[in-house]
């Protein structure tokens, strides 16, 4: 009894803290192109209807507090340049970090372990228009030319990355 009285406390202290950020996030289009807010390292602010251009392209969402997703980004990082040389796509990683941690952000993409451009979805509001509203990162998605998503991921596994090549060749030939 004592388990479920917590539960419920804490379900509602969190439900309250987060009413006035629900309520002021402006809400993005739906459905691809999509102009969701993205901040550069530099501080400017582009749509992300920028990123999804007229080619396939991966989205790669992430938080610096999770492991997984570090471990995707390596293993990206490890393949895509060469995949790159075969194939014409871009990938791009938004991360969905909380405020206190953009810094962290810059601080591993400067690290240079990875070639992707980042973003940071700093209102957090682009799980509004992805399919699950984004529970569970990583997550990936492939989209092609014309904005259809072709394939997704959720969570991380090795060999995942080998599942995204396989995608892009079928998608690009």
């Amino acid at each position: 009894m004592k388990q479920l009285i917590l539960f419920c406390s804490i379900l509602v202290l969190f439900s309250c803290g987060n009413s006035d950020l629900i309520m002021t996030t402006p809400n993005p289009n739906t459905g691809y192109p999509y102009t969701v807010a993205l901040e550069k390292e530099n501080g400017e602010i582009i749509t992300s209807n920028t990123l999804l251009k007229a080619k396939p392209t991966v989205v790669l969402f992430w938080m610096t507090t999770c492991g997984p997703c570090k471990r995707e980004i390596k293993a990206l990082s490890q393949k895509v340049p060469q995949w790159k040389t075969e194939m014409d796509f871009d990938i791009v990683l938004v991360s969905r970090d909380f405020p206190k941690n953009h810094s962290r952000v810059w601080e591993l993409k400067n690290q240079g372990t990875w070639p992707f451009e980042t973003f940071i979805d700093k209102e957090r509001v682009f799980g509004e228009d992805m399919p699950g509203a984004l529970n569970g990162l990583p997550q990936l998605f492939l989209y092609n030319e014309k904005g259809d998503i072709i394939y997704n991921t959720r969570k991380y596994r090795p060999g995942d990355e080998d599942k995204l090549y396989n995608e892009l060749k079928k998608l690009i030939g």
